[in-house]
């Protein structure tokens, strides 16, 4: 673990020293924004202990802001009274240095809305929601606007409509036409983590902006597998998982920078991870990082895993944390 071939720039070391002192304030969503994952001991309850170094270490990234309870998270698996433990101990964690995102989807209204009211007492300056399924399909549209209403009403914060499937088909992406609905129906309704997948999800980003305008703001997702191109296409940025947070960070400041050439050479070599994330299971290889770095207790994942590592895939994933030692 000796190799760093991806080291820290001046800037980036001064900005990562600043962001704890810096006040999260009025600042929009925009940077990236990474979901950090829920610690569990072996026997699948809750770790507390690694949470909170968890925390901790996401508070050295440098990241725009912290999120929690969103796909990565297994939020699904959660209990209500699980999940507002974990929101109570992250945010008395971050004691308001860095914004806190929180995801507030539930199976119907009233689950989010007693999701959207926690977060509004506990200081989140901003809530994520993707749809659940209809009760109807003819009902879909209507339903979704009345869900994302009563986030809005409940949170009191901005809204961010999360676009999300675990596969083409899947509940929780809004057509284009229920998004504008949704959009229009709350003005505290600003933001879309577009992650529809492929091929629906090709070029949506520039869809959303060209039917939305400035409406909107647009973040992405899956992990910033496309983020130099999503940015390109008006995201403000991404709401990735809980590694590779610092390249991330680096790429989107390059690209800001106007350096794009060199936003796309660091991304080209941190894609091979994120495509590794993705093919073997998201949660268990961040788990499994977060362990061998000595953040978390255990890397488990509670049933259904989504995802398991052979002794290869494990090999694989060691060659990735020596060539990026130090960026995860």
């Amino acid at each position: 673990m000796e190799t760093d071939l991806i080291p820290l720039t001046q800037e980036q070391e001064e900005r990562e020293k600043r962001v704890l002192s810096e006040d999260p304030g009025d600042k929009i969503l925009s940077g990236i924004i990474p979901v950090l994952p829920t610690p569990f001991n072996e026997e699948g309850s809750l770790d507390l202990e690694s949470l909170n170094r968890l925390v901790d270490h996401a508070l050295t990234w440098g990241a725009h802001g912290i999120a929690i309870h969103g796909v990565a998270s297994e939020v699904e698996k959660l209990t209500p009274e699980e999940y507002e433990k974990i929101a109570d101990q992250v945010a008395q964690r971050i004691a308001g240095r860095l914004p806190l995102v929180m995801g507030v989807s539930g199976t119907d209204p009233g689950t989010a809305v007693r999701f959207s009211t926690h977060a509004r007492r506990l200081g989140a300056v901003a809530v994520f929601a993707k749809a659940p399924p209809p009760s109807r399909p003819e009902m879909a549209e209507q339903e979704a606007v009345d869900y994302y209403i009563s986030i809005a009403e409940a949170a009191d914060l901005p809204v961010v409509v999360q676009n999300f499937a675990l596969a083409a088909g899947g509940s929780g992406v809004l057509a284009l036409e229920s998004m504008v609905r949704v959009m229009e129906a709350d003005a505290r309704i600003q933001y879309v983590k577009e992650e529809t997948p492929p091929p629906a999800g090709n070029g949506k980003i520039t869809q959303i902006r060209n039917a939305l305008g400035e409406r909107v703001s647009i973040l992405s997702g899956f992990g910033g597998v496309t983020l130099v191109d999503d940015l390109r296409r008006g995201a403000t940025g991404n709401m990735p998982g809980s590694v590779l947070v610092r390249p991330l960070i680096r790429i989107y400041d390059l690209y800001r920078q106007g350096r794009e050439e060199e936003a796309d050479e660091l991304h080209g070599r941190i894609l091979p991870l994120i495509v590794f994330r993705a093919r073997w299971g998201s949660a268990m290889v961040t788990k499994t990082i977060l362990k061998d770095l000595g953040i978390l207790k255990t890397s488990a994942v509670r049933p259904p895993a989504g995802g398991t590592l052979d002794e290869q895939a494990l090999q694989e994933l060691r060659r990735f944390e020596k060539v990026l030692t130090g960026q995860l």
